[in-house]
């Protein structure tokens, strides 16, 4: 979309043991928001091209500020979120989510890298404001 700004992202937990915290974002939030992933070959002649569908959740990527939260605690946990883009007007929420990938904290710079939060995609919503 030209001429929007695009940026502040604020992810709010609306349940689980992280209900009604923020989780701040460091860097990029990136989003696979389809739910599939379709891959494509082509035979041995290169006559016939065969494309496959795969079914994937929806994963929201990002660094996340270590902060006081109990990393170690909360990662068998579910819970929903929405993750709001403050300047481009649109709410993504995802329900029954749960991190994925193996966390690792920055003693450094106090990111946590290495997860993502996934859920199911008829779990996932998006508004636009």
């Amino acid at each position: 979309m030209a001429g929007k700004d695009y940026g502040v992202v604020i992810i709010s937990v609306l349940s689980g043991p992280l209900a009604g915290q923020v989780i701040s974002a460091m860097g990029e939030v990136k989003l696979k928001a389809s739910g599939f992933n379709i891959t494509a070959e082509s035979s041995a002649d290169q006559l016939v091209m065969n494309r496959g569908f795969e079914p994937k959740p929806v994963v929201l990527s990002a660094d996340f500020d270590r902060g006081n939260i109990p990393w170690d605690k909360i990662a068998n946990a579910r819970f929903d979120l929405t993750g709001t883009e403050v300047h481009a007007g649109v709410t993504h929420f995802l329900s029954q989510a749960g991190f994925t990938g193996e966390s690792q904290e920055s003693m450094k710079d106090g990111k946590v890298t290495g997860l993502e939060i996934a859920c199911a995609p008829r779990s996932y919503r998006r508004r636009m404001q």
